[in-house]
């Protein structure tokens, strides 16, 4: 079992003793958001621009790359690991249009390829998204701060499609659209109230649920669970078909309002919530 902090740390599962913790040398939090692995290597960004891989089990560092030159606050976000390259998108904090999805190389860090993501307003800030990242074949589907969700060809980096901020819902040029993948199916949610099902390869809206506050949310409500995905949003929990958008069940009242900024998780009898005040189960 790995924690993500200012360092990471591994624990072992059967007793909860510590195995191993890294610290980053820079002083850096290495472990500043989620983190992945390939099977032998943890990978995890941070918050000076710093992304870090190490031995799974030792905990030893393999490599570190800092990818961003910009002397200020760069965050790292969850980084996904797909086809032998590590995805990650940053954000340059306080800088407008500074943003950027890096594709690596999981053995030696190596830059594969690099696309810029676009900023907005000064009240959001630059480009790139807390977990607005997915890798779906040959794709990976980035969202950033200027309300658009962009697929990449996941070997080249080249832009495939763009599917624009929704229109006809109000909004200021600007969305926060959080992402997650489920049996083929792109599932984003929107500040502006809105939930969509899409193509991956090609972007193409599937489905829509609008209102109720079925996608609101600042970070990732999206979780993915068999062929269903698990909302999170003003404390209240809900399960959506992901080829459908049919909603299964929701929550009549929620346990607490700060579920909202948190992301459930599932087996195959309960959903887990957790709050400000502990964790619930609720029958899936």
């Amino acid at each position: 079992m790995l924690y993500p902090e200012t360092n990471i740390y591994a624990f072992n599962v059967s007793d909860g003793q510590l195995k191993w913790t890294y610290r980053d040398s820079s002083g850096s939090a290495g472990g500043f958001f989620r983190l992945t692995t390939n099977g032998g290597t943890i990978f995890g960004g941070s918050n000076v621009g710093l992304v870090v891989a190490v031995d799974l089990s030792t905990g030893a560092l393999r490599w570190r790359r800092k990818i961003s030159t910009f002397a200020g606050q760069v965050i790292v976000f969850a980084p996904v690991v797909s086809g032998g390259l590590l995805y990650v998108t940053y954000r340059n904090v306080d800088v407008l249009s500074s943003g950027a999805v890096v594709a690596m190389d999981t053995t030696t860090g190596a830059e594969v390829w690099r696309q810029n993501l676009p900023g907005t307003s000064a009240a959001l800030g630059g480009g790139g998204m807390l977990e607005g990242l997915a890798v779906s074949a040959n794709r990976v589907i980035v969202s950033s701060y200027d309300g658009q969700l962009r697929g990449f060809s996941a070997d080249s980096g080249v832009l495939v499609w763009t599917v624009p901020i929704p229109g006809g819902l109000g909004g200021n040029g600007s969305d926060t659209r959080p992402i997650a993948l489920a049996n083929g199916i792109l599932v984003a949610g929107s500040i502006l109230d809105l939930l969509v099902g899409l193509d991956p390869q090609s972007g193409a809206e599937l489905w829509r649920l609008v209102g109720q506050h079925v996608g609101v949310s600042l970070t990732s409500p999206i979780v993915s669970s068999g062929d269903s995905f698990l909302l999170q949003f003003d404390g209240e929990v809900a399960r959506v078909f992901a080829a459908t958008g049919a909603t299964v069940w929701r929550t009549t009242a929620p346990p607490e309002p700060s579920l909202a900024f948190g992301s459930p998780t599932s087996d195959s009898l309960f959903v887990y919530a957790a709050g400000d005040s502990g964790v619930y189960a609720l029958r899936r």
